[in-house]
C-alpha cells in the first residue's frame, strides 16, 4: 500500500511539473502581460504584478501568434514562473556589460522550449523600451541563429486624444 500511495504521489508531482506549472504560468504571463499594456496605455514604462516588476513583451513570429512571453526584474522563482526574468546583479539598464535573462524550457509555461527552432531570417519583436543590455542581449542570440531582432518604436506615454473644453 504505502509503495502504490509512492507511486501515485510521484505520479501526480510529474504531472504537476509538467503540465499544471504551464497552466498556471500562461495565466500569469497573460496577467503580466495585461497589466503592462495597461500601464503603457497610462503613460507608464512598467507594471507591477504580485511576480515583479514587468518592464516588456517579447514576441516570435515563429513561435506562433499567440507567443507574447513580459520580461519581470529579477529570477525569483515567481518571476520565472510569470515569464522571462532579468538577472539584477549584472550590469544596470543601457550599461556596457553582460546582460542576462533566465526563464524555464520545460515546465512554469515554457518560454525558452522552442528556441532551437529559431531560424535564419526570423524575427524576435520587441518594443523600443528595452533596455540597451536587453537590446544587445537580443541582438547577439538573433546574430547567432541568423534570426532578426526588431524593436519597435512606440511613443511614451501613449495619450488618447483630449476632449475639446467648452468655453463658458
Amino acid at each position: 500500500l504505502v509503495l502504490v500511495v509512492a507511486g501515485v504521489s510521484l505520479f501526480g508531482w510529474i504531472g504537476w511539473q509538467m503540465w499544471g506549472t504551464n497552466w498556471v504560468s500562461e495565466r500569469k504571463q497573460a496577467d503580466a502581460i495585461e497589466a503592462i499594456q495597461k500601464q503603457w496605455a497610462a503613460g507608464e514604462e512598467s507594471a507591477t504584478v504580485p511576480a515583479g516588476r514587468v518592464t516588456s513583451i517579447v514576441r516570435i513570429p515563429r513561435f506562433g501568434d499567440s507567443y507574447a512571453v513580459p520580461i519581470l526584474e529579477g529570477t525569483s522563482d515567481a518571476a520565472l514562473a510569470a515569464g522571462f526574468g532579468r538577472f539584477t546583479e549584472g550590469v544596470q539598464p543601457g550599461d556596457q556589460g553582460n546582460f542576462s535573462l533566465a526563464a524555464h524550457r520545460v515546465t512554469h509555461g515554457e518560454p525558452l522550449r522552442d528556441m532551437p527552432d529559431l531560424q535564419p531570417g526570423d524575427e524576435v519583436l520587441t518594443t523600443d523600451h528595452e533596455y540597451g543590455a536587453i537590446d544587445r542581449a537580443w541582438t547577439f542570440v538573433c546574430e547567432k541563429r541568423g534570426a532578426r531582432y526588431v524593436a519597435q518604436p512606440l511613443p511614451l506615454p501613449l495619450r488618447k486624444k483630449k476632449k475639446k473644453q467648452k468655453k463658458q
